[in-house]
């Protein structure tokens, strides 16, 4: 990753870390103040906090959970605390035939629409239109479709895409989504286990990726790329770690295909 890439990240991270209860921002509390999470941000306005209690939140309102575009903050009490962060679960009790993943942003969200501190589980993407050229199912736990929001420590575990979907645990389309400090674990998908990106230019960085499957052979059971242009996604992997293979699949690769093989990624032209 790029020095200025690295600062991002960090900025993000530091920011996160001012989001409290005392911040000027007006803080939607779920489930003192509202019984789901889709209904705290529903009456929250840009820069809002959605405060989310640890608990097991299940049904709706608390799966296919919809920023709407909105520049908010989604968060547990303490993102920072991993055991905090494991008792505040969205279960989303997908199934293949009854899909439902735990969060999506489809509105053109940007990085100020930041989900942090949540264990996403039992998520089941669905199909959906990706662009003009097909239509696929994706994103077992989280959709990032033409968004890019931030995603900061969040356990996203046992999610799927279905027998012959892609991204099991994210899939991001035409996105720079930042992702950080997660951990991408036990997830599957045809294509793309733990997370799979198509177009854009995604941030991973410091994030642990731990038996996630793809059933396509040869194709990352961790995170598979598949970008037209790959010049610069390649500096955009950092400081994580993975028992999982990783993807590239690009119809150009310029001069960052030694730095690619250099990190161990498999490249297909």
């Amino acid at each position: 990753m790029k020095d200025g890439n690295l600062r991002d990240v960090n900025v993000i991270v530091i920011l996160l870390l001012l989001f409290t209860t005392g911040s000027l921002a007006d803080v939607n509390k779920v489930p003192s103040d509202y019984s789901t999470i889709q209904a705290a941000i529903d009456a929250s306005m840009d820069g809002d906090i959605v405060l989310v209690a640890p608990g097991t939140y299940i049904g709706d309102g608390n799966r296919n959970i919809d920023f709407k575009g909105k520049a908010l903050t989604v968060r547990s009490t303490d993102p920072n605390n991993l055991e905090i962060v494991q008792k505040t679960i969205i279960d989303c009790q997908g199934t293949e035939e009854d899909t439902h993943r735990g969060f999506q942003f489809i509105s053109g969200e940007g990085r100020d629409s930041i989900l942090a501190g949540f264990k996403i589980i039992n998520g089941s993407g669905s199909e959906i239109k990706v662009s003009d050229l097909y239509s696929s199912v994706v994103g077992g736990a989280v959709l990032c479709l033409d968004s890019s929001p931030t995603i900061f420590g969040c356990v996203i575990d046992r999610n799927f895409a279905g027998s012959s979907g892609r991204g099991g645990g994210i899939y991001c389309f035409n996105s720079s989504a930042v992702i950080t400090k997660c951990i991408i674990q036990y997830n599957k998908a045809y294509a793309g286990g733990g997370i799979f990106c198509n177009s854009g230019s995604v941030v991973i960085d410091q994030s642990t990726f731990n038996s996630n499957s793809s059933r396509y052979s040869g194709v990352g059971s961790g995170v598979t790329f598949s970008f037209r242009y790959c010049t610069v996604f390649f500096q955009r992997y950092s400081n994580c770690k993975s028992s999982n293979s990783f993807f590239v699949s690009c119809f150009r690769i310029k001069s960052s295909n030694y730095i690619a093989q250099k990190r161990g990624w498999r490249i297909r032209k």
